[in-house]
């Protein structure tokens, strides 16, 4: 399991291709926003990307949950104090995810980020803090397995 993963700091950018292959999975519509400066050339390795999320069926998300465009432009200007930043909205797809792992600094991959999004996962992690909360000290279990 994830400890406490940053999902900022290049992890947003994994953490979003997991939100987004999630949701094209269950047939919902997908398309990625990268937070740039503006006049960004994405055909250069130096370009810089602020932040990244997804938007599903219209409603934007990052590593906070649902937020508004406003919010996740907002970003830019808290952490890298860029007033003006630039969204650009991508399709996801092999080519960006390829991108997006070359250029940002992200130690955690989207296949650990989807694991953890699995049903099976959050019950796994619900009745972990379940237990700790009364003080045993059993490992949980899911579906009767260790």
């Amino acid at each position: 399991m994830i400890k406490k993963p940053d999902l900022f700091s290049g992890n947003c950018g994994m953490y979003a291709i997991a939100l987004g292959k999630k949701a094209q999975s269950e047939g919902k519509r997908v398309e990625m926003l990268l937070l740039t400066p503006k006049g960004t050339d994405f055909s250069s390795p130096e370009g810089t990307i602020y932040h990244v999320g997804a938007k599903i069926n219209g409603r934007i998300y990052d590593g906070r949950g649902p937020i508004s465009l406003k919010r996740f432009t907002r970003f830019a200007y808290t952490v890298h104090g860029d007033p003006s930043p630039e969204v650009h909205y991508f399709k996801l797809s092999d080519a960006l995810v390829r991108f997006l792992r070359q250029n940002m600094d992200w130690d955690t991959s989207w296949q650990e980020f989807l694991r953890e999004m699995t049903p099976e996962r959050r019950a796994l992690k619900r009745r972990g803090k379940k237990r700790r909360d009364k003080g045993s000290r059993t490992e949980p279990t899911v579906k009767g397995v260790r």
